[in-house]
């Protein structure tokens, strides 16, 4: 764990810290996915350890849909 703070307190961009925060959840989940919340949708930004035919940066989930995602934001829980 002290590691992965480091590791995120080096990144200087909010696109490092992403990238930080994706490669820290590899090392503890098999698999993981980032999204972003842009505009009324939440949007694939970049995974790991999915399977090379699954590109999650096509995917877009509506924030009016309900998921566990959009739970998540509405609740504001992580």
């Amino acid at each position: 764990m002290n590691s992965a703070l480091q590791a995120l307190d080096q990144a200087s961009t909010p696109r490092e810290v992403l990238e930080t925060l994706l490669l820290q959840l590899g090392h503890e989940f098999t698999r993981a996915a980032i999204f972003v919340v842009a505009g009324n949708s939440l949007k694939g930004w970049r995974s790991i350890g999915l399977d090379a035919t699954t590109d999650i940066d096509n995917l877009a989930i509506s924030l009016t849909v309900a998921s566990p995602l959009t739970r998540a934001i509405a609740d504001e829980r992580p």
